[in-house]
């Protein structure tokens, strides 16, 4: 598991870099901030990505699930806290 909690704002490459180059499958991303192509990065960057926590991320919305819902083999999502986030996104994420 890695967990990136409370840095503020990550660099969406380097994130998506350490992922991939990790294998991650498991990711705790705590009241930091990641914008929607930073989102996209992660999901493309990393698939076999399957726990994700976003508890309080700003800049994720529904358009920043729909790549993670692509990619992913997502059985684990927490949104919470995350206030753009709609049953919309949430019901593109469900299997």
């Amino acid at each position: 598991m890695l967990d990136i909690s409370n840095l503020g704002g990550i660099s969406q490459v380097w994130l998506a870099c350490y992922c991939c180059c990790r294998g991650c499958s498991e990711l705790r991303l705590l009241q930091v901030e990641i914008s929607e192509s930073g989102l996209r990065s992660l999901a493309e960057g990393c698939p076999g990505l399957i726990s994700l926590d976003m508890t309080a991320v700003a800049g994720v919305n529904d358009d920043g699930l729909f790549p993670l819902a692509q990619h992913c083999r997502l059985t684990h999502l927490n949104v919470a806290r995350c206030t753009a986030v709609t049953n919309v996104g949430l019901k593109v994420c469900s299997v």
